[in-house]
């Protein structure tokens, strides 16, 4: 089997599909593209068909397998029927009937393929956990990160899997109880914070349990998805043991930024008998200046801001 890396290429170019965004549809990495591209590896069978499909044409336009486009996934079961009583009805104009619908059906298909690649794209580009459950709570799909959360192979099929198949019993008993009671209720989640399953508690994510609804507005799924805040939660949790100890501190803290209020620590009550929120309500310097300053004392304080030259101790 032989790629034509060059003419990929050129017709890559010619449907001003960058590489970036190639891959994104794709749902490939530009390491792997770029590989290909370079005639440094052979793209398999699959992905040969698999770049024709993006590019909508003939894989024997990039390689020398049979001139032939991907056999669509689509199931055309349920039009079985309708195309045969169709074809069987006696009507003269049957034949040109017959011959729109199959090219609806073809363009639909084709449709239908494109948008799964950018869909596929779209999951893979994002690094939350991401998995799309039936109405029976069984995996439909899930993207490259929840796959690489349970070091799984990109390929490995979850379809049909359950919660049970992925996370421990605690877990697993904890999220499927989690999705049954949205789907039970309606209720969807949003941004919840909590643990992530699967990681002993060890991570810390916003929860979402979106549901799926068909064209009659009923259940037909549910999205669920983690976000990993983990790191934002420890400089948050930080960044609060931090100011509580600079409140309990007996100097007070101000910082102005021109004339613009930024930071007033609580010592400022103590000191001055007004709290922060009447610093924050008037958010003025002449606030300060004229309610807090000693009579005495504000023609130096008011060299001090026009010469912008603050000593380290004033006494």
């Amino acid at each position: 089997m032989i790629f034509y890396p060059d003419k990929f290429i050129s017709l890559r170019e010619e449907n001003m599909l960058s590489v970036t965004k190639f891959c994104r549809i794709a749902g490939i990495s530009r390491t792997t593209l770029w590989h290909w591209e370079k005639g440094k590896k052979i793209p398999s069978r699959e992905n040969i068909f698999l770049l024709a499909s993006v590019l909508d044409i003939s894989v024997s336009k990039i390689s020398d397998l049979p001139g032939s486009k991907p056999v669509s996934q689509t199931n055309m079961q349920p039009l079985t029927k309708s195309i045969n009583k169709l074809a069987k009805s006696s009507n003269a104009d049957t034949t040109r009937k017959v011959n729109s619908i199959v090219r609806d059906i073809n363009s639909l298909a084709r449709e239908l393929n494109h948008a799964s690649l950018v869909i596929k794209g779209i999951l893979n580009s994002v690094k939350s956990i991401v998995y799309f459950k039936d109405k029976n709570l069984k995996y439909i799909t899930v993207n490259r990160a929840f796959l690489k959360h349970f070091s799984l192979h990109k390929t490995y099929d979850v379809c049909g899997k359950n919660d049970f198949d992925f996370f421990n019993k605690k877990d697993a008993e904890f999220n499927d109880k989690q999705d049954e009671e949205v789907f039970h209720t309606g209720e969807e989640i949003r941004k919840l914070e909590q643990f992530i399953p699967g990681t002993r508690k060890q991570k810390t994510g916003l929860i979402s349990k979106l549901l799926i609804y068909d064209n009659d507005n009923k259940i037909l799924g549910l999205v669920g998805s983690f976000m990993d805040i983990t790191e934002r939660k420890k400089s948050q949790e930080l960044l609060e043991i931090m100011e509580h100890n600079i409140n309990t501190l007996k100097e007070c803290i101000v910082i102005y930024n021109d004339r613009k209020l930024m930071y007033i620590n609580k010592a400022i009550g103590s000191i001055f008998g007004y709290d922060e929120s009447s610093f924050r309500k008037n958010d003025d310097f002449n606030f300060w200046y004229n309610n807090c300053i000693h009579p005495d004392d504000r023609e130096r304080q008011m060299q001090y801001r026009i010469n912008k030259n603050w000593p380290e101790r004033d006494t």
